[in-house]
């Protein structure tokens, strides 16, 4: 949607009443171009006259972009009213010498609100206001409320954020971001920088509140709260080392014991089968009987005629051995001659 040349949405109030809503729903961008060649600029607006009695209308507007170059989006209130609202919601929002204000003379100023933005761009002089700067005017300043990812604004081009008041309490600025840049709270306006301002020139200031989320949302993933039953039970756990059990190749095992098996999960035989081949049986090798030898603990021991020593199960003598040390000579002489003559 395009108002360009300038085209105007207007709903204005001369007598005594409030003034209309207007509404805009528009599913790709919404573009607010140059003024006409008499410098009427393109409008989207809801006023009250100065003579008239009621508050501004307010103006939603909901769009996947908005882009304005020397154009107003108003909701002003110039006789005795409390100015309109003003709420835009969009992806991309994108002020070049630009105005977007909610004004009242003689009461409070209207609130603004850009809601679920990525990022907001100002640039060339562009203006969030919501105030009551008339002298004399006793209303207080209006709130802005800007929740978007990103606010860019260029530092030197005196592109604000403000909610001034004249003589009632500035506004409330509550700006929620992932980052600012270009862009900040200053006590004073002023023509050669860009800043964030909610002061009152006789009152009460009001108060400018950034909040920067320490954590990314997107990169904060909710998990779930509620598992799975487990596929195997868990009552007859080994008291000791615990093993494993994998799950692989064809088949398999459905996410919930209770879920049905699915065509891909099934087992399938990729052979083809013959119920009428013979079975050939197998050849079982021969046995052959071993005589079993039972081997028996030796008893006693002999020397035979070439002077071995053979064990054997059972002597008809026990012959006991009786160790001899070299040099002793407690042993007597005719045992010791025996034995030396066993060992030769």
């Amino acid at each position: 949607m395009a108002i360009t040349n300038g085209a105007a949405i207007i709903s204005n109030t001369g007598g005594q009443g409030d003034a209309g809503t207007i509404r805009l729903f528009i599913n790709d961008r919404l573009e607010m171009g140059e003024p006409a060649a008499d410098g009427t600029p393109s409008v989207i607006s809801t006023a009250v006259g100065q003579t008239a009695i009621g508050n501004g209308g307010n103006i939603f507007i909901t769009a996947d972009e908005l882009a304005m170059t020397r154009s107003l989006i108003t909701a002003a209130s110039g006789g005795q009213g409390n100015a309109g609202n003003i709420e835009i919601g969009a992806g991309t929002v994108r002020l070049n010498d630009a105005i977007v204000a909610t004004t009242g003379r003689t009461e409070n100023g209207g609130n603004l609100v850009f809601r679920g933005l990525d990022i907001l761009l100002l640039d060339n002089g562009a203006k969030i206001t919501a105030a009551t700067q008339v002298t004399g005017a006793q209303g207080n300043g209006g709130n802005v409320s800007i929740d978007s990812d990103l606010i860019v604004a260029v530092p030197d081009e005196d592109s604000d954020i403000a909610a001034n008041a004249e003589g009632g309490r500035g506004g409330n600025i509550n700006i929620t971001t992932q980052g600012i840049f270009g862009i900040e709270p200053r006590p004073e306006r002023s023509p050669l920088t860009s800043e964030i301002n909610a002061s009152s020139r006789l009152s009460v200031d009001g108060t400018v509140t950034i909040t920067q989320p320490d954590v990314e949302p997107t990169g904060a993933i909710a998990l779930p709260t509620e598992f799975s039953p487990p596929l195997l039970a868990q009552n007859c756990l080994a008291q000791g080392s615990r093993n494993r059990f994998v799950n692989t190749g064809r088949g398999g095992l459905p996410t919930n014991p209770a879920d049905p098996l699915v065509a891909e999960e099934l087992w399938q035989d990729l052979g083809e089968s013959d119920p009428e081949a013979a079975i050939e049986p197998t050849a079982m090798p021969e046995e052959i009987d071993r005589p079993q030898t039972t081997l028996t603990e030796a008893q006693g021991w002999i020397v035979d005629s070439e002077g071995n020593v053979i064990l054997i199960a059972a002597a008809p003598t026990a012959t006991p051995y009786i160790g001899v040390v070299a040099g002793c000579t407690s042993v007597p002489a005719p045992l010791r001659d025996v034995l030396e003559s066993s060992h030769e």
